[in-house]
This record gives C-alpha cells, sequence and structure tokens, in this order.
C-alpha cells in the first residue's frame, strides 16, 4: 500500500507531556449504556446535531487511581458528602474520543465514546452498586458533555445486559499517576531487535505466528480481545509494526485497498472496508510519519510499517 494513501490522524495531546509522564492502556470492557438519542450543542463543530443513537462503554483499568477514600464509605455517606458538595467525591476518568463509526447489532452505525475508571472502583462499587453506579455515569455523562460538546438524557439510559461494549475498545493515554509503582501492561511493549541478518527470516516467521495466535489476556478474570499487532525497535533507529489484518467477521484481509490506513507521530489507526477498526494503538517512541513506509503482504495478511523514530 502506498505511503501517499495514509491520512493523517490528529490526536491530542499535551505539547510538554512526554513518553515517561503517560501510560498507554488497553482497557477492560464493563458495561455498556445506550441512549437512544444524544444532541451536539451549537460550539459543536460537528455537521449533524443529533445521533439517534449514543453509546458509553465503560471500561476499567488498574493504571487510573480509584477515588479517594472509596473503600471506607459508604453509600449513605457518599450521598450526604455530594448533597452538600457535589464536588466533594470525585471519581477520576478517562474520557476517549467521540467515535461514530461504531455499529450496532443491526449494522447501523452509531456513535461511541469510551470512558475509563479503575478497575477496583469497578468491581467493588460500581459493578455492585446502583448508587455508585448512577453516581459514576451522572459524572461521565457531564465529562463527556464538556469534552465533546455531546448532551444525552441519563433518565432515558439503557445498561445493556448481554453486551460489555459496543465497537472495540481504543486504547487510551492517560497521564501517571505522582506516585505509583504499578507498570503498564506488557501489550505493545517494546522489543530491542539485534537478530543478524542470517537469523532474520527465521525469526520474521516465528513473529508473524506470535502475531497470529496471541492468547487472550486476562484481568480481574475477564479476558479480553487478543492483541493482533506487534511493535519492534531495531537498532534504536526505527520502529518495525506488524498488523495481522482481518475484518468484521474475522476473516483474514488478503486485499490491499480494502485497507486504510491513519496515522501520526505516536499512533496508529488501521480501518478495513472503511469502517471495521482492525487496529488503533500508541507506538511507544515518537516517529517521523511523513518518512514512514508501509507495505501489505498479502500472503500472511499482514500490515507492516517502517517508522524512522524522531529521538528529537
Amino acid at each position: 500500500m502506498p505511503a501517499s494513501s495514509r491520512v493523517p490522524l490528529i490526536v491530542e495531546r499535551r505539547s510538554d507531556e512526554t513518553e515517561e509522564d503517560t501510560w498507554t492502556v488497553y482497557p477492560t470492557a464493563g458495561i455498556c449504556i445506550k441512549f437512544k438519542e444524544a444532541h451536539f450543542s451549537a460550539a459543536s463543530s460537528v455537521s449533524d446535531p443529533s445521533t439517534s443513537k449514543f453509546f458509553i462503554n465503560l471500561a476499567h483499568c488498574t493504571e487510573l487511581p480509584p477515588p479517594h477514600r472509596h473503600a471506607e464509605l459508604d453509600e449513605d455517606k457518599v450521598a450526604q458528602m455530594v448533597e452538600e458538595d457535589p464536588d466533594a467525591f470525585r471519581i477520576p476518568i478517562c474520557v476517549g474520543e467521540l467515535d461514530r463509526s461504531a455499529e450496532d447489532r443491526s449494522g447501523e452505525a452509531v456513535a461511541k465514546v469510551d470512558v475509563l475508571v479503575n478497575s477496583e472502583f469497578f468491581h467493588k462499587r460500581i459493578s455492585q452498586s446502583e448508587f455508585f453506579r448512577q453516581l459514576t455515569l451522572r459524572i461521565v455523562c457531564q465529562a463527556i458533555e464538556i469534552k465533546h460538546s455531546l448532551r444525552v438524557d441519563i433518565a432515558k439510559q439503557v445498561i445493556l445486559r448481554n453486551k460489555k461494549c459496543i465497537g472495540e475498545l481504543c486504547a487510551q493515554r492517560i497521564r501517571k499517576r505522582p506516585t505509583t509503582t504499578t507498570e503498564a501492561n506488557g501489550e505493545g511493549k517494546v522489543k530491542e531487535k539485534t537478530d543478524s541478518k542470517e537469523e532474520e527470516d527465521e525469526e520474521e516467521e516465528k513473529e508473524r505466528t506470535e502475531v497470529d495466535q496471541m492468547l487472550d489476556i486476562e484481568e480481574n478474570g475477564e479476558k479480553r480481545r487478543p492483541r493482533n499487532f506487534k511493535v519492534q525497535i531495531v537498532d534504536g533507529k526505527y520502529a518495525d509494526v506488524r498488523i495481522r489484518m482481518r475484518d468484521h467477521f474475522g476473516e483474514l484481509v488478503k486485499e490491499s485497498d480494502r485497507i486504510t490506513l491513519k496515522m501520526n507521530n505516536d499512533r496508529i489507526v488501521v480501518l478495513v472496508d472503511g469502517c471495521t477498526k482492525c487496529a488503533d494503538f500508541f507506538l511507544p517512541v515518537d516517529v517521523k510519519d511523513d518518512q514512514s513506509d508501509a507495505f501489505f503482504e498479502a500472503e500472511s495478511a499482514t500490515l507492516r510499517l517502517k517508522c524512522p523514530i524522531d529521538w528529537n
């Protein structure tokens, strides 16, 4: 696939924020909340002011901290705190980007936003208590309205019983806590490659198998979708990225014209047939996206990228 077919993807990022300040987080699905309609404010840049369906994927991760003292405060105490001061009980959350290309079970395009909370808080409070679930949802809806100028009627929510998320959960970059010893999970971790030329073909075949046979990763007993990409740093000069291409039905993609690649200096998004998101992840280093090359290996259904690293 020619490099000229790439479309730059704009990702919000603080100019003073470095790789060491953030984690790339791969969330675990929690609950999915459906709203029959959502409305964008006049301040929004979205041309269509309303959407027929909107979903919130309330997911969780260990990297976000839980609310302060949440384990020792019962519902009555928190309710009293919130009544006296709405901001007295703060819930750390991470609001993702607005995705209008997700599909519901009927194949209809819908809008959704992924929102992350702490895993412990999710399991001990949100999943067990209607009070904490609604309190969290109120805060989440307020945050979505602030970030995306999108408003929903929380009274018209529907929590899906048999579906934990709509579409695919996207990797998110969040700031690290001031003091912590927790590391991000092993997905997408950097591996230094120093193989000799003689071993290269054998290693490539091994890596191709690894990408195709990734095991489901478990967190708190819940399985997540296997990772279908691999990132390696080669000689400290460039990132070698390999993505196993599958369509909406899980079938291998062998035609390059079905693939759309979007990237910037630290993020890669790959779509199949213009709507199915095959991969969405942050790179562990900044790269020179305008100098990156993409190649599609039809036989192995693998998209490969060679991205020069920008160490400046």
